[in-house]
């Protein structure tokens, strides 16, 4: 454990486009309550598509379906405040509601590759209960598994049981943005910074706006 177990503090951010109420800060695999039942269906399916292997690390296959099907027990982050502010901004439905940047501050967290981390996953694919999982989120720090991640300096928060427990408040603050204001930062983080969809999401499809 104390092998992968880091004390320095560690800042994050998320980006959401407005307030998600209930399900801000919410994994995707929680927000329909039969999803986190079929976790072990979803990882056969992405195997059966070839797009992981039945071997790989359970956090190599939950950043993997989270990656292709935005669907996983794990919350984006990312360690660079640019991106985060891209998206609570650029979501071209919701400019007319105020985003939310959230400023974490976490005192542990571990490495996508600590043998503690896989340890856990592993007990908690294989309790049927998972009871005691539920509170004890895990902060992964960068991730370098695909190139969106890397391009987003990205990162997750994984939350394990079966029942979602919201992340203490104590653990971050929430910055507000202003409707009015997002254009003009979506404008700036572009020319300052090529902050975009395309360096953000740098897949095949995307590549031409570049």
């Amino acid at each position: 454990y104390y092998e992968h177990y880091d004390k320095k503090i560690l800042i994050a951010f998320r980006g959401e486009s407005r307030n998600f109420e209930n399900t801000k800060l919410m994994p995707s695999m929680f927000r329909e309550s039969e999803y986190i039942y079929k976790e072990n269906y979803l990882f056969d399916l992405f195997c059966d598509l070839g797009l992981i292997k039945d071997n790989d690390k359970w956090i190599d296959k939950a950043t993997d379906t989270q990656h292709y099907a935005a669907l996983s027990r794990m919350l984006d982050i990312t360690f660079s405040i640019l991106p985060a502010l891209y998206f609570a901004c650029s979501n071209p439905n919701e400019l007319d509601k105020d985003g939310r940047v959230y400023v974490f501050c976490f005192p542990e967290h571990y490495s996508p590759h600590s043998a503690y981390l896989e340890a856990f996953y592993n007990n908690l694919m294989n309790d049927k209960d998972n009871i005691t999982y539920s509170k004890n989120f895990k902060v992964i720090t960068h991730s370098y598994s695909n190139d969106r991640i890397q391009a987003q300096s990205g990162g997750f928060i994984f939350f394990p049981g079966k029942e979602y427990i919201p992340i203490n408040s104590v653990y971050y603050e929430e910055v507000f943005i202003y409707a009015e204001d997002k254009k003009q930062i979506c404008e700036e983080l572009n020319k300052l910074f090529s902050i975009r969809e395309a360096t953000l999401f740098p897949e095949k499809s995307t590549r031409a706006k570049l």
